[in-house]
């Protein structure tokens, strides 16, 4: 392209619909304004690139919607020389009034004259990183709140490993449950699976374990533990891939 050439296009991005306009060259006022519609799935998010292409596009700029972006952002990189991705809020407050007929344009007049400040956007591969860190984060957090529901059915039948064990879910634990929910083993029996230095308070354990279980709260454990136990395994899964990407 000659020095100096510019030619800016807005996209308003929605889940199902992309309105994208494209204005004409800087300085040729002999050309007219562009508009299409577009799809969002890929074979015409490729139709998209390949049109901008056609138009000698240099620059582009998108609304961050929702996660709506992504897949377009995707798509283009490395094929747009400029690509910039907009705060919403930034965008509405330099304009009075927004419409859903008006927003491609209005966002590539704003890129043309330089009103547009775009938001940072990392490479793929941290993109990627930081989904996989937020899909651990979230495991975890459910896995929490499934230990205390858990934790919450042991008081409610009298069964206070905890308050002898730091973890209910450890080794020790886990066995322990693992006997409650099977209703085969003595207390005596069950305070015998304790490992390490929980073997000290082997007395206080029998004390705990003897609870009164239900079919419905033996039911509630025994998901309870399994669902721990695979989510701590898709979180080492987690872990490991992020290793491969890297590092988390």
């Amino acid at each position: 392209m000659e020095p100096g050439y510019r030619r800016c296009c807005g996209i308003d991005v929605h889940r199902d619909k992309l309105t994208v306009t494209v204005l004409p060259p800087v300085g040729r006022t002999d050309v007219k304004i562009k508009k299409q519609e577009f799809r969002t799935f890929t074979r015409n998010l490729r139709r998209l690139r390949a049109w901008l292409r056609a138009c000698r596009v240099t620059e582009v700029a998108m609304e961050s919607t929702g996660q709506y972006w992504m897949p377009l952002w995707n798509v283009l990189d490395g094929d747009i020389p400029k690509m910039l991705l907009l705060n919403p809020l930034h965008v509405k407050a330099l304009e009075c009034k927004k419409t859903d007929a008006i927003d491609s344009e209005r966002i590539a007049t704003l890129l043309q004259n330089h009103e547009l400040r775009g938001s940072f956007v990392p490479s793929r591969e941290i993109r990627e990183l930081r989904e996989l860190l937020r899909q651990r984060v979230h495991l975890l957090e459910e896995i929490n709140r499934v230990k205390n529901r858990a934790e919450g059915v042991c008081q409610s039948g009298n069964v206070k490993i905890s308050s002898v064990a730091t973890d209910v879910f450890g080794m020790s634990g886990r066995l322990m449950l693992q006997g409650i929910v099977e209703g085969k083993r003595s207390a005596a029996w069950m305070a015998d699976y304790a490992c390490t230095r929980l073997r000290s308070r082997k007395a206080e354990l029998e004390l705990a374990l003897e609870g009164t279980f239900t079919e419905h709260q033996r039911s509630f454990v025994c998901s309870s533990a399994s669902l721990t136990v695979a989510g701590g395994r898709s979180c080492e899964s987690r872990a490991r891939g992020g290793t491969a990407h890297g590092g988390l």
